[in-house]
């Protein structure tokens, strides 16, 4: 559905329609929105958050993953007060796992996407990085952030990881090219 104007009327007459709607591959097309203004428009109508995680491959290729609240998920969580997004990674990695080192985070994607918590909307921007590590290090999954299982994924288990996942999580992984490498 199309909607004219680049004001917050705009986009919460969108959202209002997308909320609206049981089909969850309906989009909103604002084309007189200029992009950030938008972004700067959600984050005024919903609890922003910023992110950042990575996807972490050990020599032989196989991906770190994490079970989260009964799906797939790769690590990756809240950006504390000046921390830079490579930093947030890095340490979201190691504290979910217990992963003893995270190198080379390398930039590759940002997502957004939202969901309810304590009767308020949030809308997460989470900044992704590829990062590597020298071994396959055993992990031992955060219980306390709701973690139950970590593991090191081969690209078979991986497709079928992704099964049980989040779309954003999918979204990732396309733009990383990993399963297609």
């Amino acid at each position: 559905m199309t909607f004219l104007g680049n004001s917050n009327d705009t986009l919460t007459e969108a959202l209002n329609w997308l909320d609206s709607q049981d089909d969850t591959s309906a989009s909103a097309y604002l084309p007189e929105l200029p992009a950030q203004v938008g972004i700067e428009l959600l984050k005024k109508n919903f609890h922003y958050l910023k992110a950042a995680g990575g996807i972490v491959q050990e020599p032989s290729g196989k991906v770190l993953m994490i079970n989260r609240l009964g799906r797939w998920d790769l690590p990756k969580g809240k950006a504390e007060k000046g921390e830079s997004d490579a930093v947030t990674a890095v340490r979201e990695i190691m504290e979910e796992t217990l992963i003893p080192e995270v190198l080379n985070p390398e930039f590759l994607h940002v997502t957004w996407h939202t969901y309810p918590h304590k009767g308020k909307i949030v809308l997460k921007e989470t900044v992704w990085f590829i990062c590597s590590t020298s071994q396959a290090w055993p992990l031992v999954p955060q219980t306390e952030e709701q973690i139950t299982e970590a593991c090191w994924a081969s690209k078979d288990e991986l497709q079928e990881m992704l099964n049980n996942t989040w779309p954003s999580i999918r979204d990732v992984f396309e733009i990383s090219n990993l399963l297609n490498a």
